[in-house]
């Protein structure tokens, strides 16, 4: 096709994804246009589960406060049936949905919600996508997300007429682990990762891809899908020869399985530390949309947002005091942590290349290619010389 112009779109894109778009598509020097990410009818809020057997009338309590259409999203599609299924026999008029369902039924649940039929949808995140109901009050999630992307994203869903709506967390530090279950199970085993190189090194022609992921399904005994991926993944590590006639596996099939370990490893470091900068909005006492404006490459011109409930709680201990536009640029300046920027590219001399997420106060936030994310004390950092520009 030569060079027809390109444009790619995502909906939620912090500085190291718009890096990692534009390297994999191969753009040189591209125009970016970033519309910000504020939402300011939209106000954020974290509860804390004190006691996990009563979540589910924490939340039929929390219900109360909103007379439009609420959505609950869930981890899992158990957890959606179920939490719908307490809150029904709590008195709401709930519903749940997930991509699990047939396909009939979920198209109901989700014409009833539209309609304003059922007011509260428990569901994972298959609702949403395409889905635009200008009226949700109200998102909450009834346990923590898997990174500060899904959840703006699904946060984001409320208030789409511009009404002031809110968001949501009820938080409970060991919800993790379910996103840690999950994680594990996704990735293949070190015996499939040995099956898979043991079949690829044995076809010694040039064979088809569809062939090849065929005989890799069967006689490794995987999904065509987790086929696909370990292949795609042999290639990028340069173990998949490409030939008019088809592919076949080139190198030694030891160092392939030692690359493939070694990107496991970095997937789990990155994984971690995502969930580690949900936990880290959860228990922050500072501006929330601050910092999920800084988390996704934007910055708050302001110190208090007064529309989270870390904001409203500063300004009612505060009172009036304070409030000339003089004090509140002092403390914005010195939230700002010395030379670094959101957005900023840095480098590492140990973990490479990386990204500034947030800054506030000494706390540094920089995403990684190699480990993810990393909260860094930013007088060391500039004392010892441990990051430079990137």
């Amino acid at each position: 096709m030569g060079r027809p112009p390109i444009l790619a779109l995502t909906a939620t894109a912090p500085e190291a994804v718009r890096v990692d778009v534009a390297r994999e598509l191969g753009l040189e020097d591209p125009v970016l246009v970033a519309r910000g990410f504020d939402r300011p009818n939209l106000h954020f809020a974290v509860v804390r589960v004190t006691d996990p057997d009563r979540r589910e009338r924490q939340l039929a309590k929390l219900l109360t406060e909103f007379d439009d259409s609420v959505v609950v999203y869930c981890t899992t599609r158990r957890e959606a049936q179920d939490t719908a299924l307490a809150l029904l026999e709590l008195g709401e008029s709930a519903g749940h949905y997930h991509g699990g369902m047939e396909r009939a039924l979920r198209e109901e649940v989700q014409t009833a919600f539209l309609s304003g039929e059922l007011k509260v949808l428990c569901a994972t995140s298959a609702f949403g996508m395409g889905i635009d109901k200008p009226n949700i009050r109200a998102v909450i999630h009834r346990t923590m997300p898997d990174s500060v992307e899904s959840y703006w994203q699904e946060a984001g869903r409320a208030g789409r007429d511009g009404l002031p709506s809110d968001c949501v967390l009820l938080y409970r530090a060991e919800d993790r682990s379910v996103h840690e279950h999950l994680h594990r199970r996704s990735r293949p085993s070190e015996t499939t990762v040995a099956k898979v190189v043991h079949v690829l090194s044995r076809i010694d022609t040039a064979t088809p891809e569809s062939d090849v992921v065929a005989q890799v399904a069967e006689l490794a005994s995987v999904a065509r899908s987790g086929a696909v991926s370990l292949l795609d993944e042999l290639d990028r590590f340069g173990h998949i020869a490409h030939f008019a006639k088809g592919i076949r596996f080139r190198g030694d099939p030891a160092a392939a399985m030692e690359a493939l370990a070694a990107h496991q490893a970095t997937q789990v470091e990155v994984e971690t530390s995502r969930l580690d900068m949900v936990a880290a909005y959860a228990e922050t006492t500072t501006c929330r949309r601050r910092f999920l404006l800084n988390y996704l490459g934007d910055d708050y011109p302001g110190e208090l947002c007064l529309r989270c409930d870390n904001c409203l709680r500063i300004a009612e201990r505060r009172g009036t005091e304070d409030w000339d536009e003089d004090s509140q640029q002092e403390r914005i300046d010195a939230d700002r942590g010395g030379p670094f920027a959101p957005g900023q590219s840095v480098r590492h001399p140990e973990w490479g290349e990386g990204s500034v997420q947030r800054v506030e106060g000494e706390v540094l936030v920089v995403r990684f290619d190699s480990v993810g994310y990393r909260s860094m004390h930013a007088p060391t950092v500039i004392e010892r010389g441990l990051l430079t520009p990137g």
